[in-house]
């Protein structure tokens, strides 16, 4: 009998061993990948004080170290916490995936396919009947395990980068993928309660999230437009011109805008609409805007901080991306010349630019020049991209044991714009705000903006 309490406190005591010392394996793993983050970034992210003080950052990787010492956390905890950090750093470009990220949130994104986001609200996409959920096409969902959706909203913002202080662009993440970034403020729910309103009766249902995997098809995601397409309204002397996306830069491009230029000289078109929504960027467009400024001008300047010194550069992926080789040939470089344009074939009319949170980078960068130096009318609303400053290019880190992604960029250009200037993206001067719950309201957008144009000729008139 006393041999086999000895075996059995034995084993146990080994077990425990074994146990805190895993615990504490994983733990120093964590740790691991916290300083390779933390040295990483203050080496190579040349935005990382664009909107932040350094106390401000110190205490954000404080925060953080904090979390990652205190216990052992789950690939989505991990996830949640860099994302946090992430957001706080307030540069779009900064980004954060994990390859096997869906895989691991246990049906989360599966929700995703059944409800859309809009205006603090989620609701069905479609009819949808299972033996816990009945849903019909627009059917609201009021609450998640007990919470009220736009309280949910507020939490889900801080898993979200964006450039500067601007909400527009988190909105717009939210629309197609609410329950994914929900997955990383609810990482360890195994069942979820909804409560939703279906053909007026208030309902609630328990999901089993991995059920959802099995049950639920994914949505395919709308294609992007990838070439250059224009509609000339004569009865109403208005152009519309939709920009490629991503946005191009090569003799094909140019050519096909500068011929859209001389048609619409060569039939006296008065006003230039450029549609910039859901255009998440792409390569510069010097070429259009040379045809619609009158001066040469001078619009941004940029620098480079080296990357290919850093002290885990070893843990970087893609090293035959142009940033990293352009950093090992130059190190850290400032362009103090500014990059200038020279007018060519110059549209003289009124020029507006259609933009939402959806336009960013390259796409915010367009709208921000042609509101400073072409004198465009700005509609729609706040770009989720940045007005004065812009990041990008950089190097993808691998953290070595949590595999988390980060894409850290290490160029920042300058926009020769007002510096007086108090909002983070491009603001315009009337709001147009998109009917989310429409499926296509690409042409009500539109039919809004000439109707505002007309209105505006009507006025000048009148004067």
């Amino acid at each position: 009998m006393c041999r086999n309490i000895l075996i059995l406190i034995f084993c146990h005591l080994y077990f425990f061993t074994y146990s805190q010392e895993n615990i504490n394996s994983r733990i120093r793993e964590q740790r691991e990948d916290y300083d390779v983050f933390k040295t990483t970034l203050k080496e190579c992210h040349i935005g990382l004080y664009n909107h932040n003080d350094t106390m401000s950052i110190n205490l954000l990787f404080q925060k953080l170290e904090n979390k990652i010492s205190e216990r052992v956390l789950s690939p989505i905890e991990l996830v949640a916490c860099y994302s946090n950090f992430i957001s706080n750093i307030k540069c779009i470009h900064t980004q954060i995936w994990h390859k096997d990220f869906n895989k691991k949130i246990n049906g989360y994104n599966k929700l995703s396919s059944l409800f859309y986001y809009c205006n603090n609200q989620l609701f069905s996409r479609s009819s949808y009947s299972s033996e816990n959920l009945k849903l019909k096409e627009n059917d609201k969902l009021l609450e998640i395990n007990d919470e009220p959706i736009f309280k949910i909203k507020d939490s889900i913002f801080n898993f979200i980068s964006s450039d500067g202080n601007n909400l527009t662009y988190k909105e717009k993440r939210m629309r197609n993928n609410f329950f994914s970034f929900y997955s990383l403020y609810a990482p360890n729910e195994t069942t979820i309660k909804l409560k939703y309103l279906h053909k007026n009766d208030t309902l609630q249902s328990i999901l089993i999230l991995k059920e959802l995997m099995y049950k639920v098809k994914s949505t395919q995601s709308p294609k992007n437009q990838d070439k250059l397409s224009f509609t000339i309204n004569t009865d109403r002397n208005t152009a519309i011109l939709t920009l490629p996306k991503p946005l191009p830069n090569n003799k094909k491009y140019k050519k096909e805008l500068t011929n859209f230029i001389l048609k619409i000289k060569s039939l006296n078109i008065e006003n230039l609409v450029i549609d910039l929504r859901d255009n998440l960027g792409g390569k510069d467009q010097k070429h259009l805007l040379e045809h619609l400024i009158n001066e040469p001008i001078a619009y941004s300047t940029s620098e480079y901080k080296q990357v290919h010194k850093a002290k885990y550069k070893k843990h970087f992926t893609k090293k035959l991306r142009l940033q990293y080789l352009a950093s090992n040939l130059g190190g850290r470089f400032v362009h103090n010349t500014a990059q200038t344009l020279e007018p060519r074939e110059q549209f003289v009319g009124s020029v507006y630019v259609v933009i939402n949170g959806y336009t960013v980078s390259a796409a915010s960068n367009l709208a921000s020049t042609l509101k400073e130096f072409a004198n465009a009318k700005i509609v729609g609303e706040e770009s989720g991209g940045g007005y004065k400053l812009w990041n990008v290019g950089g190097v993808v880190l691998k953290l070595p044991n949590s595999k988390i992604f980060i894409r850290i960029p290490n160029i920042k250009g300058t926009n020769a714009v007002n510096n007086d200037y108090e909002l983070d993206g491009v603001s315009p001067i009337t709001n147009f705000n998109e009917d989310c719950t429409l499926k296509n309201n690409t042409s009500n957008a539109l039919d809004l903006i000439l109707d505002y144009i007309s209105k505006q000729k009507e006025n000048n008139t009148q004067k």
